[in-house]
């Protein structure tokens, strides 16, 4: 892609428009996937630098027919021009971009030494931007204000048709990834292609849960090394919090428990933790996973189970003002995981 200039307004909204293309992209992708619209095992990406921090927009797909995963991939991006993008499509994206800003203002008293070195080294070899945080949000919020969905999609249309794809497959061998002919005649079929609009209306979910009723802790103690402390419940669960000054705005949280994988035998090892990822990216109680991730998009929010071979549990972060949102995940995990019967 042309490399904008994100020091000066134009550039900068330049860029935040491909930034947001991408997301609407990677959203469609997704979306399509855990639908069923798209004949893919998984999907998605958006705008990226590299190089020098020269942009690009690059997308990733998987399927059980490569082939076909590029046929279905380079329709889904021939149709994003025939049905444009939706001043709803756009809104999540923005909202998505907005808490990025949020939690950049949220960090603001703990910008590290490294973060300063990686700004200097963007600014100097990339032309990134090198304002103070708060002139950056601030300019960035304008330009979020002022965009308008046919400006957007009229930078999409310029952008798509003004350089070839450059399309890259990865396999094992020969016969998983396809002769070179047959993604050509893949990318041509899908220039012809015509595509049908297809509805984006998803039942939005305003909270996850009604919050618990609180319990009281049945011990407090202070951690040893620091201002810490540590809460003991009386079903045998222990609350450990360490506060820390490295990064302001943000909680991580690990929830553990002995076991793991080790204890299983060698087949069910293995199929539990595809039984892991596959629960972690089902949804949670009555929540689809699109709902879900619509739920999630402008929320500084995200948890999933894990699986060791010496212990399993859950492990994710939050901005301060999100944390319970965490917690509510950790709790619809544990309580309404979502699977099907097979």
């Amino acid at each position: 892609l042309r490399a904008w200039d994100p020091n000066t307004r134009g550039g900068q909204e330049l860029q935040i428009t491909e930034i947001l293309l991408g997301l609407m992209i990677d959203n469609r992708l997704v979306e399509g996937v855990e639908t069923g619209r798209l004949d893919l095992r998984r999907g998605g990406g958006g705008w990226f630098t590299w190089n020098r921090y020269q942009p690009f927009m690059g997308f990733n797909v998987d399927a059980d027919d490569l082939v076909v995963g590029t046929e279905v991939l380079m329709t889904e991006l021939q149709g994003s021009l025939q049905n444009p993008f939706s001043e709803s499509e756009l809104e999540r994206a923005i909202d998505v971009y907005r808490s990025f800003q949020e939690q950049r203002l949220a960090e603001i008293g703990t910008i590290q030494d490294r973060q300063i070195a990686d700004v200097l080294a963007e600014h100097y070899l990339g032309g990134a931007d090198i304002q103070a945080v708060e002139d950056s949000v601030a300019m960035n919020e304008e330009i979020l204000d002022d965009l308008e969905a046919d400006a957007v999609n009229d930078h999409w249309g310029w952008m798509i048709t003004s350089a070839a794809p450059i399309v890259l497959i990865v396999g094992p061998d020969d016969d998983r990834t396809g002769a070179p002919a047959e993604h050509r005649a893949a990318v041509e079929r899908a220039s012809r292609a015509i595509v049908e609009a297809t509805d984006d209306a998803v039942e939005e979910i305003d909270t996850l849960l009604d919050p618990p009723l609180p319990v009281e802790e049945a011990e407090r103690n202070r951690l040893a090394r620091n201002t810490g402390f540590e809460l003991v419940f009386d079903n045998g669960m222990r609350v450990l919090f360490s506060p820390s000054d490295i990064t302001e705005g943000e909680v991580s949280v690990v929830s553990e428990s002995p076991g793991g994988s080790g204890l299983l035998t060698e087949d069910d090892s293995q199929l539990a933790q595809v039984a892991t990822d596959a629960v972690a990216a089902s949804g949670i109680g009555p929540w689809e996973p699109v709902q879900l991730r619509r739920y999630l998009s402008d929320r500084n929010a995200f948890g999933a189970p894990y699986l060791t071979r010496q212990a399993e549990g859950f492990s994710g972060s939050a901005a301060t003002d999100d944390l319970d949102v965490l917690f509510q995940l950790f709790h619809l995990f544990v309580t309404s995981p979502r699977v099907d019967p097979v």
